[in-house]
């Protein structure tokens, strides 16, 4: 967050409360404009609101906060890329991403090849890449994510 104006009295820290159903979760206090905060969970069904206060010699700030912010655990990368050649082009081929089970599904992977870039199904683990661009013994960056 982006401190505030501080009033003839420099910011000493920041105080952070997580709340869900405005019950406060945790308190923090933070040094500095950036901090970490505990979460009841993740994914959007678990969101919460966060108010922010700085802390200076004349005391606490009135609050400010935002609402609906949730966190996510990220899915392994998919493993096992493949790339075959084409006439006109690459055929990709992927194994699925390890999903963790306090993660928020896979809804489609993003495929690069060269400058080109495809986004597909979650249940896709292959695609041909097919364009004039793409010239036999010419190498180019491949991407899975």
């Amino acid at each position: 967050f982006e401190p505030g104006v501080f009033n003839g009295s420099a910011i000493t820290g920041y105080q952070v409360r997580v709340l869900r159903g405005g019950t406060a979760t945790a308190t923090v206090t933070c040094p500095s404009t950036t901090c970490t905060v505990p979460t009841p969970g993740n994914g959007p069904g678990s969101s919460v609101e966060v108010e922010v206060s700085a802390v200076n010699g004349v005391g606490v700030s009135d609050p400010v906060s935002i609402s609906g912010l949730w966190s996510d655990v990220l899915p392994a990368a998919p493993a096992g890329l493949a790339v075959e050649p084409l006439v006109d082009g690459l055929r990709l081929s992927w194994q699925p991403s390890v999903v963790p089970s306090s993660s928020s599904p896979v809804t489609q992977y993003v495929v690069g090849v060269g400058g080109i870039t495809r986004q597909v199904a979650a249940d896709a683990t292959s695609l041909e890449v097919r364009d004039p661009s793409l010239v036999a013994e010419v190498p180019v960056a491949v991407s899975v994510a």
